[in-house]
């Protein structure tokens, strides 16, 4: 998601985590210690990162590029002002048939969502807490640009029908 742009599959994430996972609040495109998350969620008052990939290249290139992003996450208790409490790749089952796709050279507490080519979402792996504490940073950050996100959803939601 790093265009900015909001696509079918997030929209249908955003709705998933809405109904499942009972979030509070989300939004996109927000600050976190090293860059910027695809997508930051509010569950039972702690945070989420969720990071969109959809191409195989994408994931190799882009996670290699986020090797400080990551070390910084595993060794969190230096930092944790705008550090999530879980983070979790949100990522096509065609990833699952690609030798070169392996989330557990990074953190072995991240989660592992998967989905269909119809948008139907599921755990392959829940995320571990990467701390215990909540982080209001982040979620400040959060609330700061639903406002914005949520407008451009409801004008996705009403283009599609």
């Amino acid at each position: 998601m790093a265009t900015g742009r909001i696509g079918k599959m997030e929209v249908a994430f955003f709705d998933w985590l809405f109904v499942n996972r009972k979030s509070e609040g989300l939004a996109t495109e927000c600050k976190v210690a090293e860059g910027v998350a695809d997508c930051l969620s509010i569950e039972n008052g702690l945070v989420t990162e969720y990071e969109f990939k959809s191409e195989i290249h994408d994931y190799l290139l882009n996670e290699k590029k986020k090797t400080k992003k990551h070390k910084l996450y595993d060794e969190v208790k230096k930092l944790k002002s705008r550090i999530p409490n879980y983070y979790c790749f949100v990522i096509p089952e065609s990833f699952l048939e690609d030798s070169r796709f392996d989330v557990d050279l990074f953190n072995p507490k991240y989660g592992i969502i998967l989905y269909t080519p119809d948008f139907q979402f599921y755990y392959m792996r829940h995320p571990h807490r990467l701390h215990q504490r909540p982080n209001s940073a982040l979620k400040a950050e959060v609330f700061r640009r639903m406002v914005r996100t949520n407008q451009r959803l409801v004008e996705m939601v009403l283009n599609s029908k």
